[in-house]
């Protein structure tokens, strides 16, 4: 739901055609190789059967350690690509986390500021990592879950579609 959301959100609100600064689609391309490529760790002792290896993906080894990673760079390259995403313009979203701290990851190392919708009942630490990483918390209600950090987040873009 994050990905469709954040998605809708530039595609409706974007108005301007510009192409992307050069530096800085060469700086998120040139992280692509710290995304995905997981290394793989078999799991021998869980379970045996002749011919059927298991692995599990140690996917806290990539960059922002979150499962989200994959996701959320592509978001930002291609929103890059097609000149809709700079440093001058904010990355709106409503996350319960993962994506949203592989946004602030990816964006901070690319000087783009985030501004993140999540329910205020999210873990003390989650909102740590993610104001550590420089992402600007809109905490909405925990009543109303992620559903409601959506409709805040569409509100925001519907309100000040340039930012």
């Amino acid at each position: 739901m994050e990905l469709f959301l954040f998605y809708y959100i530039f595609m409706q609100t974007t108005t301007t055609g510009l192409l992307p600064p050069t530096d800085l689609l060469s700086a998120a391309n040139s992280l692509e190789r710290k995304i995905g490529n997981t290394p793989l760790h078999p799991i021998s002792r869980l379970f045996q059967k002749k011919n059927v290896q298991i692995y599990a993906k140690k996917e806290w080894m990539q960059l922002s350690g979150s499962v989200k990673a994959r996701a959320a760079y592509n978001i930002i390259r291609n929103a890059i690509q097609q000149g809709e995403l700079t440093p001058h313009r904010t990355l709106l979203d409503a996350t319960s986390g993962n994506t949203g701290i592989a946004y602030a990851h990816i964006a901070r190392l690319l000087n783009i500021p985030v501004a993140l919708c999540l329910p205020e009942n999210a873990s003390k630490e989650r909102k740590e990592i993610l104001e550590s990483l420089g992402a600007r918390l809109i905490l909405t209600s925990r009543f109303e879950g992620t559903d409601g950090a959506q409709q805040v987040a569409k509100a925001l873009a519907a309100e000040d579609p340039e930012v």
